[in-house]
């Protein structure tokens, strides 16, 4: 049965005084991943006049994790984070974006406090325990903006999230969602019980799933929260006769109260057919873990992460063989032999380009006019002032290199697709519904992806993407193009050795050189369309997310080297930088990090390149 959900029927149905028949509810464990749950919640403020004090409402996300745990057999690492400021709340997220997760994996990330709208952005907001009162950049009043929420959630690595937020104008969070459920009634077999719950379980989290819950729409809601009342009725059922909670049975149940009725629905990233499952398992012993994940080449990755399942290679390539350990799968290594870092394409930093590559003249270069020199230099990467992950400040010491002006365009990067007939970007790719030509999505039209937008940033193309095409320019110019490295991205954003010490890529006036999510009426725009920065660069704050050659670690300024550093040796995510138009300041500041899965493809992110001198 096909439902429209509105956004939020995920966990709330009442039963109380339900009588439960244990002989129907049989105490298996759950099968093939594990489940987490995450709470921020804020009940005391650092300005209590502006935001009262909501008592009793970090021990309504305890008794929730409690029920999860110990109904629902939740990891322990499950926690509530008490008060958290905005810099807690970015820091925390970064932890859950650098850990591994299984295919099955599910993670429950719940938001609970004061939440406010801006009538003339026409934006709703979550606020952390160090929210600021008053006008001016909503990035300085350090609230959440909840447009933003979803992106910087769905880069958590796990095939299942469930989003919920608790907080006063929590639907503004999306205003047009909807969340397909297809899930079919399950009638539990006489025979070969556990086996067959298992599989159907695991069919059901077949499909990557981005589910979204909120407690009201575009109002406010009342304290003590019904929301939290519904959820935990809602687990007290312990899933009905199959034990499963699903959105349809939610649902179904959910009543119309004088604040409104709750929402549900998906966010980016949601395949059709994505579930989120609630499966009653009261604690039993451990399951037996000697049944292994298929893993074909037998090399330690199982096949569903494997990127190379028919080759064994190391955990740290993702499966992919690596000849000379340098971390650099071989498919992407252009000295098998020979150790290199990532933004040397895997050969070392003094060796040339390899022989065979022939060096052509300007004239088949086509971004030779577009690169502008940066002179090496010293530099404080990093912000005392920002996020817990742009600590500690440090020196950094960078090489002379080049770098391009301007965000690779849409036709820059199509002459290299054309020419090799690979690497479409996601709006282009054939068969997919994301492809504005064949597909039934419209999401990146709207956002003014065309073949014709020549001079608009390429977007929807994933880090693996963005280095095909630095290999491919590199085979095609003799030079040696390649992705910047974090240090250098940086350190260009700052100014180079021209820096005037802005927050912003040129400017302590955000709107001056970015586009965001204040100025940019929501979609992308031309390439050096705003003020350049001083080292001559356009958007390198703002636009779209700009990917680096580094591996992400929040950690990694903690031992970052002083020269020319290039990154983990390994990793889960890339480095990606700058923001974007679909954020606000905070995230366009020069000195904020952020990383994503390389394969991942989104309508706000892109690339530009840089070139050894």
């Amino acid at each position: 049965m096909n439902r429209i959900l509105p956004l939020f029927a995920l966990l709330l149905f009442p039963l109380f005084g339900a009588q439960l028949n244990n002989t129907r509810h049989r105490a298996l464990p759950r099968p093939g991943g594990k489940d987490y749950a995450l709470f921020f919640a804020v009940e005391t403020y650092e300005n209590s006049s502006a935001w009262k004090k909501l008592p009793g409402l970090i021990d309504e996300c305890e008794a929730i994790r409690k029920d999860l745990v110990e109904r629902y057999g939740f990891s322990p690492e499950s926690k509530v984070i008490s008060n958290p400021t905005r810099s807690d709340i970015g820091a925390e997220l970064a932890r859950w974006r650098s850990r591994d997760y299984g295919p099955d994996d599910q993670l429950l990330v719940f938001f609970s406090g004061h939440g406010q709208f801006l009538d003339d952005l026409q934006e709703g907001f979550f606020i952390p325990s160090d929210g600021k009162p008053g006008t001016g950049e909503v990035s300085e009043r350090k609230w959440y903006s909840l447009l933003q929420l979803p992106r910087h959630v769905t880069t958590i690595n796990c095939n299942h999230i469930l989003l919920a937020i608790d907080a006063c104008y929590s639907g503004t969070i999306d205003s047009h969602v909807a969340l397909k459920d297809e899930a079919e009634e399950w009638a539990e077999p006489a025979n070969n019980a556990d086996e067959l719950f298992n599989q159907y379980v695991h069919d059901l989290l077949a499909h990557k799933s981005r589910i979204l819950m909120t407690s009201g729409g575009k109002n406010r809601t009342k304290h003590p929260s019904e929301f939290v009342r519904w959820f935990r009725e809602a687990l007290a059922t312990l899933g009905g006769p199959d034990r499963l909670l699903r959105p349809a049975d939610i649902e179904e149940r959910w009543p119309t109260t004088p604040n409104g009725r709750p929402l549900s629905g998906a966010f980016e990233g949601h395949e059709p057919g994505g579930n989120f499952l609630f499966v009653y398992q009261p604690k039993v012993p451990p399951p037996d873990l000697s049944t292994k994940e298929p893993d074909y080449d037998d090399d330690g990755t199982p096949d569903a992460r494997d990127k190379c399942p028919n080759e064994p290679g190391p955990v740290s390539t993702k499966g992919c063989p690596d000849t000379d350990g340098d971390g650099v799968a071989d498919k992407f290594d252009l000295c098998k032999t020979e150790k290199g870092p990532v933004s040397n394409d895997g050969c070392p930093v003094t060796t040339s380009a390899p022989a065979q590559v022939k060096k052509p003249s300007t004239v088949d270069d086509p971004l030779a006019n577009s690169m502008t020199y940066i002179h090496g230099g010293e530099f404080t990467m990093g912000s005392k002032d920002g996020e817990a992950i742009e600590n500690p400040p440090h020196k950094v010491k960078i090489s002379s290199f080049w770098m391009s002006k301007h965000e690779v365009t849409i036709g820059q990067y199509l002459a290299f697709c054309t020419a090799t007939d690979s690497h479409w970007p996601e709006w282009l790719e054939k068969g997919s519904d994301n492809n504005i030509e064949t597909g039934k999505n419209d999401e990146y039209k709207i956002y003014g992806m065309s073949r014709t937008n020549t001079t608009l940033p390429v977007t929807g193309v994933s880090w693996l993407n963005a280095v095909a095409f630095c290999a491919w320019l590199k085979e095609k110019t003799g030079r040696n193009y390649r992705l910047p490295t974090e240090a250098e991205w940086e350190y260009a954003a700052q100014g180079g050795k021209n820096s005037k010490g802005y927050t912003y890529s040129g400017s302590n006036n955000l709107n001056e050189v970015a586009w965001n999510s204040s100025n940019a009426e929501r979609r992308v725009h031309p390439v050096g369309s705003l003020k350049e920065n001083e080292a001559g660069l356009y958007d390198m704050s703002g636009n779209v997310w700009e990917w680096c050659a580094d591996w992400y670690d929040a950690d990694y300024y903690k031992n970052s080297p002083l020269k020319n550093p290039q990154g983990p040796t390994s990793g889960s995510f890339q480095v990606c930088r700058g923001g974007s138009w679909n954020d606000d300041g905070i995230y366009c500041r020069s000195a904020y990090r952020n990383g994503a899965d390389p394969s991942v493809r989104l309508n706000d992110m892109g690339f530009r390149v840089a070139k050894d001198k």
